[in-house]
């Protein structure tokens, strides 16, 4: 970015002012080091969190499928059909707004009163009751990998934010500032310098003038 030094006025007030400024500036600078190296810690911990949960939720859908596929076999597909189309769930899920490290994310809360009853007939299996209760407990997990997902993604586009904020203070803002207080005090220097010759001359005539007197 070029420098204008039209800008900037060559004055002791405005010197000041532009010193003032950079010194915030570079406090602010500090700040958002030190945020966007927290996000960073923040997204390293939640996607540890994060391939941990996957893996699990993974690992109990597939069992929930595997007991589901038993129940098949031992009711026959007849009954196994009949039994899973006599109640069709209707899930209630809350959503609450929370804050993590100053973005807000949500979370996703089941209604528990809100899980269809399960169906009990004189030939029901267990293993009916034991495949239910396993994907209900595999579609807890699966929301919290969605609510972590969510405070993932909003954690990096915050830490993009954050570090688009740095690359300006460092590239453009602070730059150009070192550059104005540069000519500003450039010219000032020279203006204090061209008084000193003056008046360094000025007493020159004045003590010829006496001598001459």
């Amino acid at each position: 970015m070029s420098f204008d030094s039209r800008r900037f006025l060559p004055t002791k007030i405005n010197l000041i002012r532009l010193r003032r400024e950079r010194a915030s500036l570079r406090k602010i600078r500090n700040i958002l080091v030190e945020k966007r190296n927290a996000l960073i810690l923040f997204i390293r911990t939640y996607l540890t969190e994060y391939e941990k949960l996957y893996q699990q939720t993974y690992k109990k859908l597939r069992e929930s499928e595997e007991l589901f596929g038993q129940l098949a076999l031992e009711m026959g597909y007849d009954k196994y059909i009949d039994f899973t189309q006599s109640f069709q769930p209707k899930i209630k899920i809350n959503v609450k707004t929370t804050v993590v490290f100053t973005i807000r994310t949500q979370l996703f809360i089941v209604d528990e009163k809100s899980y269809p009853e399960i169906p009990v007939f004189t030939e029901t299996p267990v293993l009916a009751l034991k495949a239910i209760s396993t994907w209900r407990e595999a579609f807890k997990e699966y929301l919290k990998v969605i609510e972590l997902e969510q405070t993932i993604r909003r954690l990096i586009e915050e830490l993009k934010e954050t570090q688009r904020l740095i690359n300006a203070l460092d590239n453009v803002v602070l730059p150009t500032l070192d550059r104005a207080i540069s000519f500003i005090k450039m010219i000032l220097d020279e203006r204090a310098r061209e008084e000193f010759i003056r008046a360094k001359f000025i007493k020159r005539r004045l003590e010829r003038a006496k001598e001459t007197a």
